[in-house]
């Protein structure tokens, strides 16, 4: 870990249940379990001396002067995630934590000097190292990098002395996503980028759309009722740390495009990578009836599953307008959610 400004997230925990101060704040009542913790370093020391004074414990009772220095008498630290990105992160973290069903916010702490509900937040259960980095990593731009050190994070730091603890250094990097951009428009997309999973829109409304407006209804493996419901669809989104959103026109097929770099995704190590497309399948005449008969190219379309692909694309910045008539040139969006 470096001296560099950035934003970090510790996970400690917590063996007994007791009541303590935390300066002006107030009374807390420590529960057993697990608290995560999020904040910013930008003075001097950088994140690496700020997750150090958060990872010892003060000796002090005057040189206490954040929250954390309180409570971190009663807790012991487990995990550090940290990001050297050049803006504060903090709050956004936060939120992306407040989503989480097992986390319970600690009203004010930790945020007496922003708009946050908490920066603390408990669990009774050990959260899963994935669900974590898919929370706070979704909100990290992939070339700042994303780090995670192992049990006992003391140990790592270059600052001070280890409190006697010995667990050696162990480093994870969110991918650089990135780099499928220019693939994208290599194969033919008009331009690409990644988004947030967060950014993906679903509504019970487009499944209609589908029913009542679209001849193909019901005649496909790739049309509703057989795909996905908008309910289903976001459960699955929610799975994912990022996605890559394609933008195409004219008669550049989105499907053809998603299906290959769904293929290239996956054996770069993504090997949950899954893909979309848009309208309808025209590989067959008529669907196979035991199951599809291109399953390896056939995709359905991000509408067919419930995706508000107009509320999408104005979330990423991307135009899309009704057309009017046949001489209007239509945008086309495919989408390869990557984790």
């Amino acid at each position: 870990m470096e001296s560099k400004p950035g934003t970090y997230c510790i996970l400690f925990r917590s063996h007994k249940r007791r009541r303590t101060q935390i300066g002006r704040w107030g009374y807390l009542y420590i529960e057993p379990g697990y608290y995560l913790y999020v904040g910013s370093a930008f003075g001097p020391g950088g994140v690496s001396a700020r997750v150090l004074r958060h990872c010892r414990k003060s000796r002090r009772s005057k040189g206490k002067h954040w929250h954390m220095d309180y409570l971190r008498d009663h807790v012991t630290p487990l995990v550090v995630w940290y990001s050297y990105a050049p803006t504060r992160l903090e709050h956004r973290w936060a939120r992306r934590l407040l989503r989480m069903a097992e986390m319970t916010p600690i009203d004010g702490f930790g945020c007496s000097d922003c708009q946050s509900q908490a920066h603390l937040f408990h669990t009774s259960t050990e959260p899963a190292s994935d669900r974590i980095i898919n929370a706070i990593g979704g909100q990290v731009e992939a070339w700042t990098g994303l780090h995670r050190i192992a049990e006992n994070p003391i140990a790592n730091l270059p600052l001070g002395h280890s409190g006697g603890y010995s667990v050696e250094l162990e480093v994870t990097r969110v991918p650089n996503f990135e780099t499928f951009v220019p693939r994208a428009t290599e194969l033919g997309a008009l331009s690409a980028k990644i988004i947030e999973p967060g950014s993906i829109v679903t509504a019970p409304w487009v499944r209609l759309k589908c029913q009542f407006g679209c001849g193909r209804y019901g005649k496909s493996h790739c049309c509703p009722p057989k795909t996905p419901t908008p309910i289903e669809m976001q459960s699955v989104i929610d799975c994912y740390r990022k996605a890559l959103l394609i933008h195409c026109r004219g008669k550049s097929s989105p499907t053809k495009i998603v299906v290959k770099l769904e293929k290239e995704i996956f054996l770069s190590g993504f090997y949950k990578a899954l893909g979309f497309g848009a309208g309808p399948c025209r590989l067959c005449k008529e669907c196979g009836e035991g199951g599809c008969l291109h399953s390896e190219l056939a995709r359905p379309a991000m509408e067919a599953c419930g995706i508000d692909v107009y509320a999408t694309a104005h979330n990423n910045g991307y135009p899309i307008e009704v057309l009017k008539d046949k001489s209007c040139e239509g945008n086309y969006f495919g989408l390869v959610l990557i984790e």
